[in-house]
């Protein structure tokens, strides 16, 4: 006998049918979804109950509750390009404003320069010559509030192990170390964004609600027409409640149990005119 999962992306969610009692290879489950929302299967993250399905692992759907819901997180296929546009008349470069020098770094004489970086960001420490690479994990989540179990610091080809001693890695005691995040911090950090993503979309599906609210209270509407739009309204809430839902087992923050509180207050809202529309119809 077959179960539906539902398979929630975005604004867009949809049914995959699947033999309730398989163990089914992920990378088999990410190609039946490719085509559903033509993302690449090698693009695809999957969540499903807290936890990221991975390309070589197997889920088996009769542990899954009959519900079961599975949040996917990438980008679509990209569109084609467009050609290059013929090039301009050479103009004279715009002048870019000189930046203020960062601060200078005092050291004292039992001290070394610790520079941490990611991509263009940096962030510099004065540390005792005895601290280990912990000792820098602490001060880089007091400084980005990325934890210390979710930080990777890369120094000299490898990752030292975190009773590495920071000045045996330093030359003229200075070292650079590239902070790297581990693949649960990529994900929270996909969550964050979607909580940023989810709070627009609320407050447009909430500001639509108040429009429709009040042709009712005018009864000013067509019956069929304010019926399909608020199903459509409905929909469109109940696919982002999904997607608070899931992304809630996978990390949760303030805001995201906000946003969640809110958009099922908003579901009743508009169950509740569904309600009130039918009635002054009736």
């Amino acid at each position: 006998m077959g179960r539906q999962v539902t398979i929630v992306f975005g604004k867009q969610s949809a049914q995959l049918s699947i033999d309730s009692d398989a163990v089914l290879p992920v990378a088999e489950l990410k190609a039946r979804i490719e085509p559903l929302f033509h993302v690449p299967a090698t693009a695809q993250k999957l969540l499903c109950r807290g936890k990221e399905l991975k390309t070589g692992a197997t889920v088996d759907l009769s542990t899954l509750p009959s519900t079961a819901k599975i949040m996917l997180l990438g980008q679509p296929s990209a569109a084609p390009r467009a050609p290059a546009a013929a090039p301009m008349p050479a103009e004279e470069p715009a002048r870019i404003a000189p930046t203020a020098a960062p601060p200078v770094l005092v050291l004292l004489d039992n001290q070394t320069q610790v520079d941490v970086v990611r991509g263009k960001a940096r962030w510099s420490f004065a540390m005792d010559q005895g601290a280990d690479i912990a000792s820098v994990k602490q001060r880089v989540e007091a400084a980005t509030g990325v934890p210390v179990a979710r930080q990777r610091l890369l120094s000299r080809g490898k990752y030292h192990e975190n009773r590495t001693v920071v000045s045996s890695l330093a030359s003229r005691r200075k070292t650079t170390l590239m902070l790297l995040y581990d693949e649960l911090q990529h994900t929270h950090m996909d969550i964050d964004r979607m909580t940023t993503d989810m709070e627009l979309e609320l407050a447009a599906y909430a500001a639509q609600l108040r429009e429709l609210d009040a042709k009712v209270a005018r009864n000013f509407f067509d019956p069929a027409d304010l019926k399909l739009t608020l199903a459509h309204l409905l929909d469109q809430v109940e696919i982002l409640l999904n997607n608070a839902q899931i992304a809630l087992e996978t990390k949760s923050s303030p805001a995201l149990v906000a946003v969640q509180t809110a958009i099922a207050a908003l579901r009743q809202d508009i169950e509740a005119l569904i309600m009130d529309s039918r009635t002054r119809h009736a």
